[in-house]
């Protein structure tokens, strides 16, 4: 019979499988995917992102998860399922639906931007913008903050990080910053900036990056690089 660690590393392998389609499909929208195929693949990414969810907050995942955590006397196990308790913990609080919800209008507002960015034209991008900004409210105010909706949101990415945290870190370096902006701009000293007003041929910067990525160990036998509107 498996311990519920093997349980809970079992369903996170699901799960991960599951977030490498997601990744595929988000991909080939940024690189090959034709513009036609727009709508599909919002309700594609729609569907997995909502899958993915349900498998997040299926409470044979999250038994075992809280059993370990109060159990577990082993350090790498542990920190392990911490991590991913925080994730069950905050997911349990976002219906399937928003996840979904969310899906569908980022794949959506990531066409209009590609289009807005081409034709300089914002408005073409702010309505989905709008939208997503609605959306992400919600999920702040089902997940709880204490001070700023925004401190629920980044949590996700820095953990226990609040906006006041981050708004101080600005300010002490707001004034340095603006004396040196200042001193540059007061010198007589001016940089040539031309290289960065000259023409860069797409291919030849994907000639540069893949010969950089290459140097560096990247294995062109497991992956590949492709021109898109948002490099990632």
């Amino acid at each position: 019979m498996a311990s519920p660690y093997e349980v809970v590393l079992d369903k996170r392998r699901v799960i991960g499988r599951l977030e490498a389609i997601e990744a595929m499909l988000d991909w080939d929208q940024e690189t090959f995917m034709p513009p036609k195929g727009l709508e599909a693949r919002a309700q594609e990414l729609a569907a997995i992102a909502e899958v993915i969810h349900r498998h997040k907050i299926d409470p044979e995942y999250g038994g075992p998860l809280v059993e370990i955590d109060e159990n577990s006397t082993d350090a790498i196990q542990s920190t392990n399922v911490r991590e991913m308790r925080r994730g069950y913990d905050r997911a349990v609080k976002i219906p399937a639906d928003l996840v979904g919800r969310i899906a569908l209008v980022s794949a959506h507002a990531k066409g209009a931007w590609s289009a807005a960015r081409s034709e300089n034209n914002f408005s073409k991008f702010a309505p989905h913008l709008k939208e997503l900004l609605e959306l992400k409210r919600e999920v702040a105010d089902r997940v709880g903050y204490v001070d700023e909706r925004y401190d629920a949101l980044l949590d996700e990415f820095e953990p226990g990080a609040t906006s006041a945290e981050v708004g101080a870190t600005f300010k002490s370096l707001r004034e340095p910053l603006s004396a040196l902006a200042q001193q540059l701009n007061a010198s007589s000293t001016k940089p040539d900036v031309s290289v960065l007003q000259r023409p860069f041929p797409k291919a030849a910067q994907a000639q540069f990056a893949r010969k950089l990525s290459a140097a560096i160990g990247f294995d062109y036998e497991c992956g590949r690089l492709d021109v898109s509107t948002h490099p990632f």
